[in-house]
């Protein structure tokens, strides 16, 4: 059975592969591969791709070539020089799947000195130094840091800092004071 049957089954998938011209020759060794690939895998994969077109085209004297065109026009060739009947399946396998558009490396033509003006992230960054040398485990560490703080806790410092001063008790206004 052929690889990925399962997401043909499972999603509505689209083969964008065409037509499949496969070239070879019934006498010399070279294409001994392909005649296996013909006489044993062919017929499955004719079965499982209905959408694909395939032609097989005998010359004399040349390499096997395997041709793929695609729904966007495009054209794809292999040279199946000396190939295996599995390998030959393996490689239409890979352009079964593909989409017909050309490979593309993408790759930054931007170069700078300073790839960042931030510089680099890590989890290290804003921390102390210190947690560098410190042995573990530590008591200081290990004590949780409470982030937020409470309204009543706020009330309290505002209190002890002056800027509270019996708002809620006072029926003076501000005015009068």
């Amino acid at each position: 059975m052929y690889s990925n049957d399962l997401i043909r089954l499972l999603f509505r998938y689209v083969c964008q592969l065409n037509r499949v011209v496969l070239k070879f020759c019934k006498y010399t060794p070279s294409s001994k591969g392909t005649r296996d690939f013909i006489e044993t895998e062919l017929v499955d994969y004719c079965r499982l791709n209905p959408g694909v077109a395939f032609y097989l085209s005998p010359r004399r004297h040349r390499s096997p070539i395997l041709i793929c065109e695609y729904l966007n026009g495009s054209y794809h060739w292999q040279s199946l020089f000396g190939m295996s009947s599995k390998r030959i399946k393996l490689w239409l396998d890979f352009y079964t799947y593909r989409s017909g558009e050309p490979i593309k490396f993408f790759k930054k033509h931007i170069k700078c000195s300073w790839p960042s003006v931030q510089g680099v992230w890590n989890p290290f960054l804003n921390k102390p130094t210190d947690i560098n040398v410190t042995g573990l485990p530590s008591e200081e560490r290990s004590r949780f840091i409470e982030r937020k703080i409470s309204a009543t806790q706020q009330l309290l410092r505002m209190q002890e800092e002056g800027q509270l001063k019996n708002i809620l008790f006072s029926n003076q206004s501000p005015d009068e004071k």
